[in-house]
Order: structure tokens, then sequence, then C-alpha cells
């Protein structure tokens, strides 16, 4: 069941965890003592990625500038003692007066089960996870994917963890567009297999004329879906030249239609006229006809 936490209590939860992080001594004895220790803070600073240091109570204690940079803000004071998500402004972070990790839906957030993995374990721990954030609490949510790595760190008497972040979101949005790509292709190579199996056992001359224009249509598909994927790359590498056109909305329907009558054909059943066709095209989810071109 979805958990509904209103936007007052979640901004009455939120002043709780800012002051109770305000309060906290043992937080800044934790930064004095970090802080002397160059080589941590060299490392820290050369990671690429977002690094933070958590404490057992998962809390950042340091964390690098290009943390910072990235949560816009000038120091470390606005966000020490802040877990993950109350810092990078996770949606669940302030629906429980415990703040990050608390709610319902941070029993599958890959940040807190990677840290709290660490800390259990005292041995490195690695997760991928989408945080959905908003810029205020009553704001627009947005989403970005991550690839969460842990490892413990000791430091006289106190136990710590080294969290990095890396944004995976590009890689994990081409992941999807290449797993569409290699089905769609497999599902027209599928269907023009199939049809050259029947083409050979078939002894209807005429027939077979008629299935080469298919098998004609079917082969320019697996060209155009090759073309697609293409043009998809180039738009991620920021690579892709566009050149609007206009296109007559009519041979492209028939084009479909054509494709459609085959596929249902393939089950002996037959479609006839354009009118028809409309009538499936609200009941089948179809890819829409691309205007931009190269």
């Amino acid at each position: 069941m979805a958990e509904f936490v209103s936007i007052a209590e979640q901004e009455a939860n939120r002043n709780i965890i800012i002051d109770r992080i305000k309060d906290n001594y043992q937080l800044q004895e934790d930064l004095k003592q970090l802080s002397q220790q160059p080589l941590l803070t060299t490392l820290l600073e050369a990671m690429p990625e977002l690094g933070m240091i958590l404490d057992d109570q998962r809390r950042i204690v340091m964390a690098n500038h290009k943390l910072l940079t990235n949560l816009g803000m000038g120091g470390l004071g606005t966000i020490l003692g802040a877990r993950p998500g109350e810092a990078l402004a996770c949606i669940h972070a302030y629906r429980q007066a415990d703040g990050c990790g608390q709610g319902l839906s941070c029993r599958y957030c890959g940040v807190v089960q990677t840290v709290k993995a660490c800390l259990a374990t005292q041995q490195a721990s690695q997760q991928d996870s989408r945080i959905t954030f908003k810029g205020t609490i009553d704001g627009p949510e947005s989403f970005m994917d991550f690839r969460v790595r842990a490892v413990p760190l000791n430091v006289e008497d106190r136990h710590y963890v080294a969290v990095s972040m890396v944004d995976v979101s590009d890689q994990k949005r081409r992941s999807v567009l290449e797993r569409i790509f290699f089905h769609d292709v497999l599902n027209i190579a599928g269907g023009l297999n199939g049809l050259v199996h029947y083409i050979r056992k078939n002894e209807n001359a005429d027939e077979n004329r008629h299935l080469l224009e298919d098998v004609e249509q079917i082969s320019k598909a697996i060209i155009e879906e090759i073309q697609a994927q293409r043009e998809v790359q180039n738009a991620e590498d920021g690579a892709l030249e566009v050149r609007l056109k206009a296109i007559s909305l009519l041979p492209f329907l028939e084009s479909i239609l054509s494709t459609v009558r085959l596929r249902i054909g393939t089950c002996g059943q037959t479609l006839g006229s354009l009118g028809a066709f409309y009538s499936i095209c609200l009941l089948t989810p179809w890819r829409p006809a691309l205007l931009a071109v190269t």
C-alpha cells in the first residue's frame, strides 16, 4: 500500500530533523577527527563521482566538492549530519520524523541498503538505486539512477562508511532502448523467416509473387529499424543532425495497414479496409512516424 504523508507533516518532520542535526555535538567531533586525516580528504576530493563519508548512523560527516557543487552548496555546513536522502531531496526523506531510511519505500532503496550492508558486514557493498527527488517539498518530481558503492572506513575507535555515487541515468536509458531495438528486430526477422519457409513450401506461383512483395516490405522494415537505432545513438551522443520534413498521413497509415494485415494473415484472419484498420489502431499499441529525419 502506498505511503501517504501530507506536505504539512513532511515539513514538520523536516524541521525536526534539521533541529536534531544542529544540536549534535558528536558530528562536530567526527568532522574534526576526519579533517585531521590529510590523505583521507585528498582521496575524497580525488573521486570523480559524488563522494561522502557517513558515520555509523548514516549521517554525512564529510562530502567532496563535486557533491556540494551538484547540490548547489558552497560548504558542508548545510548538509552536515543529514542522511543521503535528506541531502539529495529524496521525496521519501521526510515521510517519517526519523528521516531518510525510515519510510516504507526506503526498504527498497539501493543507497540505504548498500550503506546498511556495509555497516553490518564491514565489507564493501554495491547496488544501483533510483532516487526520485524534489527541489522543494511541494515542487515537481525528477529522478536519477545511481550506482552506489560503500566501503568501510575505521578511524581510531569510530566506524565510518565511504560512499561513492555514479550517475548511470544515461546508461540505464540506453540499455532500455537497446532492449527495445533487439526485441523489435528479432520479431521482424522471425516473421520474415517464417514467410520465407512458407514460400519455399508453397506451390502456388501467383500467391508466392504477392508474398515476395511482403518479403520486400519486411526486409525494408528491418533496415528502417536499424537506421532508427543508429539515429537514436547519434541523438544520445549529441551528433544527430535534424531536418524537419512534412509527411503525408495516408501513405503512412497504408504502410502500417499492410504490415498489420500481414501479421493478422499469419494467424488465419483477414483485415480489409483502412477504416477497419482505424478500429485496430485504437486497441493496438503502435509507433508513430518520425518527423525528424537525417
